[in-house]
């Protein structure tokens, strides 16, 4: 009889056992109806979505104002400049950032004896922002002061005569200030154009502006395209490599860039900005592979991520310990010996743009990182004057914009010409990044 017993109890598993065993196929089930819910609704999304995307010259499609990978970066020819409105009063973009030409060393270059459409804007002999030529030699007993950097540095956006760089010439009768500054321009074109004219001109000061939010993401991006600007020449810039080392752009003529990608990134230039562009992303640029080849969900995905990262990066090019910034303070020591081999005295002047401003005035933060950022740049002992407090502790009467709201206005680029007249009249400028500088 136990026998018996036995065998029917291993013939008949106990209930519990079987109740676990429901139990995990009720949760099997669930999940698949789930996955299946999941999925039909990923379906729909995705035909809503193809509907709702609109054709795009530079990618594979417009979604919610997103250009959907991949996306073309080099437009097959180069684009035509704007036509020039012979309307007197109507200001026009080259009023306001001057007029340029294609160089193999620079990228691009002010051109020379040009004159924009209301006269906001005109260079001379040398490319300098000026109305008048530049002599090789200086008149005796007048100080020439040569200033480079972007377009804070040249005076974007006011007349040519509101520029601080004139403003600072017309306040020192024994001043000659010429105006070398780019709208654009990095810290490293600002180095190089340096080279190409301090050679062939007398000079007695060299001054250099840095404005780190404008300027900084520069120093590790070669193609101002993969920042969402519609510029296609590959700019030089230098990377740290036992010292400071050139990389020049890949292409002679700069033009030369459209004909090399006419479909896409070619080789050559695919290579370039895999080693040197810390703004490259491949997936955003290159055919895509796997689900975002026919998934526009997944496509639109890529695109938010990518927004996302460019601005990551803009923001890391802040750190104090970035590559930015140590490519930047290269840069300036660099300049600082090339002024000081041909007995020049070198100022780096830290300029402030109207971003810069805004957060100075709202964050604290900021201005720790602001100062951080300047003790690395004007490192041993380089001669340095900060615009920032200057800036944040003038009257609001004192702070204006320039015409289209962006950069400096009138009022603010008289202040900054004020405070760089009294740093060049001063024995020594304070370092920069110093308490109280």
């Amino acid at each position: 009889m136990s026998q018996v017993r036995f065998r029917r109890a291993r013939r008949f598993p106990p209930r519990p056992l079987r109740g676990k065993r429901r139990s995990l196929l009720e949760v099997i089930r669930r999940a698949a109806l789930a996955l299946g819910a999941a999925a039909v609704v990923l379906v729909a999304l995705e035909v809503v979505l193809r509907v709702c995307v609109t054709p795009s010259p530079h990618s594979a499609g417009r979604l919610f104002g997103s250009e959907l990978p991949p996306v073309q970066l080099i437009p097959p020819e180069p684009p035509r400049p704007a036509r020039r409105d012979a309307q007197p009063g109507r200001i026009r973009f080259d009023d306001l950032s001057g007029l340029v030409r294609d160089d193999v060393v620079l990228g691009y270059t002010s051109r020379e004896h040009a004159i924009s459409t209301n006269g906001w804007w005109q260079s001379n002999n040398v490319g300098a922002r000026a109305r008048r030529d530049t002599a090789a030699t200086t008149a005796p007993g007048t100080t020439r002061v040569l200033v480079f950097g972007d377009s804070f540095a040249a005076g974007s956006r006011v007349p040519q005569e509101s520029a601080w760089p004139a403003v600072l010439e017309a306040a020192d009768p024994g001043l000659e200030v010429v105006n070398f500054g780019v709208d654009g321009y990095s810290l490293a074109q600002s180095l190089l154009r340096y080279r190409g004219v301090g050679a062939s001109l007398a000079h007695d000061v060299v001054i250099l502006t840095l404005s780190p939010r404008a300027d900084l993401w520069r120093e590790v991006n070669t193609l101002r395209a993969l920042a969402g600007w519609r510029s296609y020449r590959v700019m030089p810039r230098f990377v740290l490599d036992d010292g400071l080392k050139l990389v020049p752009s890949p292409y002679d003529p700069p033009s030369a860039v459209h004909a090399d990608n006419p479909s896409g990134l070619g080789p050559r230039l695919r290579e370039h900005l895999r080693r040197y562009d810390r703004f490259y992303v491949p997936w955003m640029y290159d055919p895509p592979r796997g689900l975002a080849r026919h998934s526009v969900l997944a496509k639109l995905v890529l695109a938010r991520w990518h927004a996302r990262l460019m601005r990551r990066l803009h923001e890391d090019a802040l750190d104090p310990r970035s590559e930015a910034v140590a490519v930047s303070a290269g840069i300036v020591q660099a300049m600082r010996a090339d002024a000081a081999a041909r007995g020049a005295r070198f100022l780096l002047v830290l300029l402030p743009s109207e971003i810069d401003l805004g957060r100075l005035r709202r964050r604290a933060g900021y201005r720790e990182q602001w100062r951080a950022i300047a003790a690395v740049v004007a490192r041993d002992g380089v001669a340095c004057v900060d615009l920032a407090d200057a800036l944040v502790a003038a009257p609001a009467e004192r702070i204006d914009r320039g015409y289209d709201g962006t950069h400096h206005g009138p009022r603010t680029n008289a202040l900054v010409a004020g405070v760089v007249g009294h740093a060049l009249a001063a024995p020594q400028a304070l370092a920069c990044g110093a308490p109280g500088a």
